[in-house]
Order: C-alpha cells, then sequence, then structure tokens
C-alpha cells in the first residue's frame, strides 16, 4: 500500500472517531427534536461515508474499488438532501410529519441512484474509473445531476439558515455563523477539488469537510445552543407577553424589548434612539406628574439596587395610565451581576377597578349608616313635635336623636379620612395610624397603642403600610359603631417573616360574629396577599381581631430623607 493510501486511511479513520463521538454525543445531550434527528442521519451519513472510503481506498483491483464506489454513493446522495430538510426544520418551515415535502427531496435523489443499483445503467454513473489511478472518475450524466442537485439543496439550505440567523440575530448572535460555516466549507471544498483548483494530494477531502460541517453543527447545539428549542421557544414567549420586558446587561444598556414595550410606549418614545434604561426612565418623565417615583427607581438604577413594585403614573394623549415596575438581576455565581430585566405592568384596569369597589363601598356605607341614622333622627325628632306634652317620651326620643346625630358624627369623619389619601412614603405608616388615632381619640376614646420598631422598608412601604392602615380604621369602626367601646388596644409588631397586628377593645362583645361590609372588606384585603385574619367575640367581653401578613421582603423601597 503506497503513502498516500495510509494518509488517507490514517486521516478517515481519525475523522471517523471524531464523528462517532459528535453524534454520541449530540444523541445524549441534545434535547429530542426534529432538529436532532436530522442532525443525526447526516452524522450517519458521513459516518457511512468515510468507512466506504476507506474500502475504497483499500482495493486491491478494479471490481473491488467500482463495489466500493456503488457504497459510498449512498451517503454522497443523499447526505445533500438531509441537509436540505434539515435546514427547513430547523426554520420551522416544516416538521417530519410532512411527508409529501421530504418526498419531493427525496424522490429525484432516489431517481438519480437507482442506476447505482444495476449493472445494465451504471454507466450512467460512473463512465469510468480505474484501480491504477483512483483520483481521476469520469462521472456520468445521472450522477452529474445529482452532484448539482446536491449543490443546489446545500445552497437552498444554506440561504435559509442564513435567513433564519437574519429574523433571530438578536438572539443567536455570531453563534450561527457556525451554522452557516459547515456547509459553506463543505460546498465550496467540493465544487474546488472537482475542478481541479485545489492541488490533488491522494485524497478526497469532501468526507472530511462534511464530517468537520456536522461537527460545528454539533458545537452551535451542545455550546451556544443555536438550536435549542427551549430557547426559540423562550423567545416567542418573551415576545407575546402581554407586560412590557427590557433586558438589561450590566452596564442597564437596553439589549432587547418585547412587542408590549413598542405597542405600550411606542407612541410617547423613539425607542430605537434609546440605549439606556436610564434615558428611557428620563423620557418618562416628560409625560409624568409624579417625578419623584420615577426618580426614586433612577436612583435605585444608579445604585445597582433592585426594585419591586415601584409605583408610577403617566399622563398620555389617551388618559392617565398607573404601571408598576419591577427590576430583577440576572447573576451568575462566578462572574457575579450578568444583566437584569425589566418588567412594566400596566395596572389601570387593576386600579381603576380598586377605586370602583372603595366607591362603591363608601356608598353602600352612606346608605347603610347615614341614611339609617338620618331616619332615626327624623321619626324621633317628629315624634317629639307631635307630642309636646309627653315629656318623658320626648326626653328619651331627643336623647336618641342626640346619641345618632353623635353617630353620624363619627362616621362622616371616617369617610373623610378614607377619602384623604395617605402617602405612605412621605409619614409612614407608624405615623399614619398615631395620626388617625389622635383623631379618634378626639371624641372621647381611650386607643392604647404599642408597637415594635419596624424596617424602614415596612414603615414606608406603599402597600404594607395602607394595608395596616386600612386594617386598624376598620377594626375602629367596628369597636366604635358595633361594639359601643370606649377603649381600644392595639399591637403591632413585625419580624423577617411576618407582620401581626391584633386590636381588641372594651366593647359590649357578641355570641356570634355576623361580618359586615368592614370586617368583610378587611379579610378579603388580608387574604390576597396569602394573610390571614381571625376575629373572636366574648357576649360582654369585647371583640378580638388578629391579623398576620407574610412578608414578600423588599429589595428596594424608597426612604424619605425628612419626615414632618
Amino acid at each position: 500500500m503506497d503513502w498516500n493510501r495510509r494518509l488517507c486511511i490514517i486521516a478517515y479513520s481519525l475523522v471517523l472517531i471524531q464523528c462517532i463521538i459528535t453524534m454520541v454525543v449530540t444523541y445524549i445531550k441534545v434535547k429530542k427534536s426534529d432538529e436532532r434527528t436530522m442532525l443525526l442521519i447526516i452524522q450517519i451519513l458521513i459516518s457511512m461515508w468515510l468507512v466506504f472510503g476507506m474500502y475504497e481506498v483499500q482495493s486491491t483491483n478494479d471490481s473491488e474499488m467500482m463495489f466500493a464506489v456503488r457504497l459510498s454513493l449512498f451517503p454522497i446522495c443523499f447526505g445533500s438532501a438531509s441537509w436540505f430538510i434539515f435546514a427547513l426544520v430547523y426554520a420551522k418551515l416544516i416538521s417530519l410529519k410532512n411527508i409529501g415535502i421530504i418526498s419531493l427531496i427525496i424522490v429525484p435523489k432516489i431517481l438519480l441512484f437507482i442506476p447505482v443499483l444495476t449493472n445494465k445503467y451504471f454507466h450512467l454513473i460512473v463512465i469510468s474509473k480505474s484501480y491504477q489511478n483512483p483520483s481521476i472518475t469520469n462521472w456520468g450524466t445521472f450522477s452529474e445531476m445529482n452532484f448539482n442537485l446536491g449543490y443546489l439543496y446545500i445552497v437552498l439550505g444554506i440561504s435559509i439558515i442564513i435567513f433564519k440567523a437574519l429574523k433571530d440575530y438578536k438572539v443567536l448572535k455570531f453563534r450561527i455563523i457556525l451554522v452557516i460555516l459547515g456547509p459553506t466549507i463543505t460546498l465550496a471544498t467540493n465544487i474546488l477539488s472537482r475542478n481541479k483548483i485545489l492541488p490533488d494530494i491522494g485524497i478526497d477531502p469532501t468526507p472530511i469537510t462534511f464530517s468537520i460541517f456536522a461537527l460545528l453543527l454539533s458545537l452551535g447545539i451542545l455550546r451556544f445552543k443555536a438550536f435549542d428549542i427551549i430557547q426559540s421557544a423562550t423567545m416567542d414567549v418573551f415576545m407575546d407577553n402581554d407586560e412590557v420586558i427590557m433586558i438589561l446587561d450590566d452596564k442597564n444598556r437596553i439589549i432587547e424589548y418585547n412587542s408590549a414595550t413598542v405597542d405600550e410606549f411606542g407612541d410617547l418614545i423613539k425607542l430605537e434612539s434609546i440605549d439606556y434604561v436610564e434615558s428611557f426612565i428620563l423620557e418618562l418623565k416628560r409625560y409624568s406628574r409624579n417625578v419623584c417615583q420615577l426618580n426614586l427607581i433612577l436612583d435605585a438604577l444608579n445604585k445597582n439596587e433592585e426594585i419591586i413594585d415601584q409605583y408610577f403614573v403617566i399622563d398620555n394623549p389617551y388618559g392617565k395610565k398607573y404601571y408598576s415596575l419591577i427590576l430583577r438581576y440576572v447573576k451568575e455565581a462566578e462572574s457575579g451581576k450578568l444583566g437584569s430585566m425589566m418588567k412594566i405592568s400596566n395596572r389601570t384596569g387593576h386600579t381603576e377597578g380598586m377605586i370602583k369597589e372603595e366607591r362603591n363601598r363608601i356608598s353602600g356605607d352612606i346608605h347603610d349608616n347615614l341614611s339609617n341614622m338620618v331616619n332615626v333622627i327624623s321619626m324621633n325628632l317628629d315624634y317629639s313635635m307631635k307630642n309636646i306634652d309627653d315629656k318623658k317620651n320626648v326626653l328619651k326620643c331627643i336623647g336618641t336623636a342626640y346619641e345618632a346625630s353623635n353617630q353620624i358624627r363619627l362616621h362622616l369623619r371616617r369617610i373623610l379620612n378614607e377619602l384623604t389619601p395617605v402617602d405612605m412614603k412621605e409619614v409612614g405608616v407608624i405615623n399614619a395610624v398615631k395620626s388617625l388615632f389622635r383623631r379618634v381619640e378626639g371624641i372621647g376614646v381611650k386607643i392604647d397603642f404599642s408597637y415594635t420598631d419596624l424596617s424602614d422598608a415596612i414603615n414606608y412601604h406603599e402597600d404594607y403600610g395602607m394595608l395596616i392602615y386600612k386594617t386598624c380604621m376598620e377594626g375602629i369602626n367596628n369597636a366604635l359603631f358595633n361594639g359601643r367601646a370606649t377603649k381600644i388596644s392595639v399591637l403591632l409588631s413585625c419580624d423577617d417573616e411576618v407582620i401581626k397586628l391584633h386590636i381588641s377593645d372594651n366593647g359590649v362583645g357578641c355570641e356570634e360574629i355576623i361580618k359586615g361590609r368592614g370586617l368583610t372588606s378587611m379579610e378579603h384585603r388580608i387574604q390576597s396577599i396569602e394573610g390571614n385574619v381571625v376575629f373572636e367575640s366574648v357576649e360582654g367581653e369585647g371583640f378580638w381581631i388578629k391579623a398576620e401578613v407574610p412578608i414578600r421582603l423588599i429589595s428596594f423601597v424608597p426612604i424619605p430623607e425628612s419626615i414632618e
């Protein structure tokens, strides 16, 4: 055996080992999909080509060589078709269930391959080939047609991949070069070899380049997730998400944003000209009356702090919209911060729903309480005017009317308190409830308020603050109007996991607790954030409210510089 043939066998053997390893790793590591199936088929055909190529090189006469050529023509014929099908599958143009389209690709190859199986028409495949000079082959008409069709399939496949790469460039970036590079090198090598542009080194480089092509494809899958169906599906979900989502790098540069970002803010901001998220927030400030909230977001960005549920309002040409913003960092154990994800949720419908619910609740409160009390006053005064001589009953009616008027005064004050917004981020919940208790004590009710020191994250948090404030308000209302209490005790405590609020009074109590609007609203509000509230009462001994609220610990909460 001459040196060229030995060199060819050594080269083919090494490449075959590499191809088998690549095939096994692909089968084990890559998630099952149509893409993986086609890639394995390509690798199997390349392995067959290498094995048959070594058999051809070791042939000792013309008969053995021609038999080896017949075998080698099978992977040569169907390799390009497999690549074309792979490209169509990868681009999601077809699946392996599209038998009709796959048949249109394969059938011409089968027809051109059939003469290989015959002796009579084999001249359509190979006209002449000599054992003495194996590098020279005089190909027949069907082989030329087969090769040209194969070139067409490879070029079409590369074109499809390039189109897919351009479409998904923001996700794949330069990883897609691996996909394009493999078949391009193979195609170029084959064309240059056939046209005698490359020097004859005694080895057919085409199966080697095909093996490199399969290796690059596998590398794209294994190392860079170029064909990972999860990545593709994740991108589709990202783009179709109804909430505004932005992906930022470690410098807060905007890498990508989804379709909802354009739908929500495209009319206000030229998103294509915005590079950094700080610039995006600055643009929003032009359309917001509460710019302090957006300034707090900017401060958090500059300090590399995460943000959870920071609210802001935008006054756009179509009306006022309410938003909440969340910023979470994407971190890696070794390299630290890789970037971050910012999500902006449109809470306009939710906020308007809350306003409508509060309006209905206050309307019902006025109807159920104030209207009834006005009727009580009216009926008692009417009786007194018509029966002025009945001093005993008149005095009793006047006393009832006076008590009802005091109740109206308390109810009106409570309703006004509820309608007056409390800015928890400015005063804090402790100062807010103390102010509430002072107003109640002004009408002769004693309130004993005890509390443990709250963290600033809780004390100045709008959601937790309003929850505590409204629970205290409803508890006091229940004690005054239902329990007729003269003394109320409030205990507020907090640790890293839960907020506890206990409210008790010395009112009349009850044997059976019937939840009215106030207690029902309190229970619904606490349970909506997975909290728990228990109502207890003993007739003649008062009423107890025990509420516990879990803390979703806040990484960022704005803290005012000073509190008046």
